[in-house]
């Protein structure tokens, strides 16, 4: 098993890559990126990614009140 360093993606989550190589026959299982104990294709993470960002451009766009 072979893995990236962590990275913190939200508070005591983190995120890495991760795949093996079977050394007897060198057939590969992966990559995949590992999101807390959950495990997800190159595109799934890419699709969760684009998400978040449209989540925060969302939250971004909002105009608060004026205080009065």
């Amino acid at each position: 098993m072979h893995t990236s360093a962590p990275v913190a993606v939200a508070e005591g989550v983190e995120a890495r890559t991760c795949m093996s190589v079977d050394p007897v026959t060198g057939v590969v299982d992966g990559p995949h990126v590992m999101i807390g104990s959950t495990e997800h294709t190159p595109a799934d993470a890419a699709a969760l990614a684009t998400a978040l960002l449209a989540l925060v451009d969302a939250a971004e766009s909002v105009t608060r009140p004026a205080a009065v």
